[in-house]
């Protein structure tokens, strides 16, 4: 279970120019697993149908040291930037070098080595057909927020969605000049800002989701209680739930407890799900030992049948049932 911090004080505040930069760089990076740890007693937030929606995001103390986008500990922010891969086995997971720079992920070292042959190959592809290629291991860019329950403005929900459908919209709307005042728009103080967007219903490959179109305006807030608001969140880095490296072993290469793992991975080179054979141990090799063991065997066997051969007759000695020449 994810604690909660009691308090919210200690932590820096963030500064305009900061936020603008994040917004303008953007996420640097989408059945199953579960993806995310909530705090006992939070929920999800989610918008399912269009319309115009105000959101009113609040910030969080951030409590790891490598923050993918440089955000000193103990300091307040308002997102956490993670990737999401689907396996071809189907459903999510978080990609484990998105949350922990230590971790090595087996999606995104195969996006790599296959974009480098790609790119090094002599076949000649264009940006789509070199996407299309790199469908199989890319991740998408997932942005976690935290906002405030539509139905009680003292009770802190959790905001997951991908970076295209809600964090490009914030993007192009904090980059306009006119908006730069508006950067510290999740601030619990007078600086803070409901966001009112416009949510339509968009179609990718025959399945249909609600994206934020454009953010229509950024409306002035009464200051939140630090400590009320702040003290219901914890660093979002906890969130996310990233499965141990045996069980996305077992994702990446599709194969069940029963199977044999590979000895060395397979060269990457189409993107399709590759099988691996059990060893057969009738056809292994055979050891020194056994090697030493069969030859004497086979030795001891010319012996005994060289001494049951009959020997070969003397010539000028008589055969039964024929005379010799001076007989004749």
């Amino acid at each position: 279970m994810v604690k909660v911090r009691d308090k919210s004080s200690g932590f820096r505040r963030p500064s305009a120019g900061a936020v603008r930069k994040s917004i303008k760089d953007g996420p640097k990076g989408g059945g199953g697993p579960p993806l995310f740890n909530l705090p006992d007693g939070m929920g999800q937030f989610e918008i399912k149908k269009p319309g115009i929606f105000k959101l009113n995001l609040v910030p969080y103390g951030v409590m790891e040291r490598n923050h993918p986008e440089r955000v000193q500990r103990k300091s307040l922010w308002y997102r956490r930037m993670i990737r999401v891969h689907r396996p071809a086995g189907g459903g999510s997971i978080v990609c484990p070098s998105s949350v922990d720079s230590m971790r090595k992920c087996l999606w995104c070292k195969a996006f790599f080595k296959l974009k480098k042959e790609l790119e090094e190959g002599n076949e000649e592809l264009n940006a789509e057909e070199m996407r299309e290629r790199l469908k199989p291991f890319s991740g998408q860019p997932w942005d976690l927020f935290y906002v405030l329950d539509p139905k009680d403005n003292e009770t802190v929900m959790l905001y997951a969605t991908s970076y295209g459908k809600f964090g490009k919209a914030l993007k192009n709307y904090i980059e306009l000049p006119q908006n730069k005042k508006h950067a510290l728009f999740f601030e619990t103080n007078k600086d803070g800002r409901t966001i009112k967007g416009q949510f339509n219903e968009k179609t990718f490959q025959k399945s249909k989701f609600i994206e934020c179109t454009a953010i229509l305006a950024m409306l002035p807030r009464e200051p939140l209680n630090d400590d009320k608001i702040i003290g219901q969140t914890v660093c979002l880095s906890k969130i996310p739930n990233v499965l141990d490296d045996e069980t996305l072993k077992k994702m990446f290469y599709q194969t069940d407890e029963d199977d044999s793992k590979p000895d060395s991975e397979e060269k990457v080179s189409t993107g399709k799900k590759k099988k691996f054979k059990k060893k057969d141990k009738s056809m292994a090799k055979p050891k020194k030992s056994d090697k030493k063991k069969s030859s004497k065997v086979e030795k001891k066997s010319t012996k005994k049948v060289k001494k049951a051969a009959k020997p070969e007759p003397k010539k000028g000695t008589k055969k039964k049932g024929k005379k010799s020449d001076e007989e004749e």
